[in-house]
């Protein structure tokens, strides 16, 4: 009985090696459980001036419908009106960088954040459980048109006395989405 027992805890053990593998020079994301491919991704990384860092991390915290603090919407006649959307939040930094869902372009385009598409995004955060491994390699080319701009942009701000800001809101509640886990 006492081997029984230690069998499951030992092969439970071993089913838990997951892996997240985020390749910021191909802009993909690869969910592994013990090295079987369990869901793939195209993402958008960071854009210039905003990189998503390289490296080994956990998954810090899983939130489902998280509003960022670090990155407000502004709506020059409203105001500050609330933090961007990040549906299906996985906190993979201290300082802030998670994987989300969100619009994904054929380019770098975030704040440092890796964005995945929504359906996606949905099974990433199911898969997943706090501490799951999360390795980022690669590097970021930003090589377009659009980052081109950005970086000569950020080069020129010396000159520029106020910096104009311009938000997007791409992401957007998708609540007969987000029901789907209370279902489970």
């Amino acid at each position: 009985m006492n081997k029984m027992i230690f069998l499951i805890l030992f092969s439970t053990f071993l089913i838990a090696d997951k892996v997240i593998e985020i390749d910021l020079s191909n802009q993909t994301l690869t969910a592994k459980n013990n090295d079987t491919v369990a869901l793939q991704s195209t993402i958008c990384s960071g854009r210039a001036g905003y990189s998503t860092p390289s490296g080994k991390f956990k998954i810090l915290e899983k939130e489902r419908m998280h509003i960022s603090n670090r990155y407000p919407i502004v709506d020059k006649e409203a105001g500050i009106r609330g933090g961007a959307k990040m549906p299906y939040m996985l906190r993979v930094t201290n300082t802030g960088v998670a994987i989300h869902a969100g619009e994904v372009v054929n380019y770098p385009d975030s704040h440092g954040c890796i964005r995945v598409p929504y359906g996606k995004a949905m099974q990433l955060f199911k898969w997943t459980d706090i501490g799951t491994k999360v390795k980022i390699i690669g590097k970021t080319s930003y090589g377009d048109s659009i980052n081109q701009m950005r970086i000569s942009l950020q080069k020129d701000k010396k000159s520029t006395k106020k910096k104009k800001r311009i938000y997007k809101n791409s992401v957007q509640w998708v609540d007969d989405h987000l029901s789907y886990y209370d279902n489970l």
